[in-house]
């Protein structure tokens, strides 16, 4: 099990990287380098509200060894029993609308489904932990359409596929 440091990359991960049977080879390489104390690795109330309601033993084992990160208090979003925190009045901070508005644009935030709000929860809640990057497999809704570039160009977050985080890594700091 890895653990958040201050000195080291924290990558929040998405629910769709929960490598339950060890399938994707740069989530073990991640996972391996988290183990190493390389990294952090961490997830967000809604990962763990998404595990649960797949019902996967491996994948809920998985997750209860991820340090959970708490999440913002949005109306009409948030959960006050998941540890939810109010934000100040940062100017510069995203809100739920904006996130939704550059990864759901052709849809009113109010109207989201389940799984489009719990993915903005997802950014939100990487972004005011202040975790490096967040990684996903979900290029449709995180990546493409200039998306991700929008995110970043906005509101700093930084959005990899673990792929280009291994890559990343690999090249800046040496890791094998």
């Amino acid at each position: 099990m890895c653990y958040i440091s201050e000195k080291k990359p924290t990558i929040t991960i998405d629910t769709n990287l929960i490598n339950a049977k060890q399938r994707f080879p740069s989530m073990n390489k991640l996972e391996r380098w988290c183990d190493e104390g390389k990294i952090s690795i961490v997830g967000t109330f809604r990962l763990k509200m998404e595990i649960g309601a797949y019902k996967n033993k491996q994948a809920s084992e998985k997750e209860r060894n991820i340090p959970n990160i708490a999440e913002p208090c949005v109306l009409d979003q948030s959960f006050a029993d998941a540890g939810a925190y109010c934000v100040g009045s940062d100017n510069n901070a995203p809100q739920f609308w904006d996130l939704a508005g550059i990864m759901f644009p052709r849809k009113d935030y109010r109207r989201l489904t389940k799984n489009e709000s719990n993915d903005v929860m997802h950014l939100m809640s990487h972004y005011f932990s202040g975790s490096s990057i967040f990684i996903t497999n979900d290029k449709k809704d995180f990546i493409s359409n200039n998306r991700r570039e929008q995110l970043k160009s906005k509101f700093g977050i930084i959005i990899m596929t673990p792929d280009e985080v291994v890559k990343e890594f690999k090249t800046k700091f040496g890791w094998t």
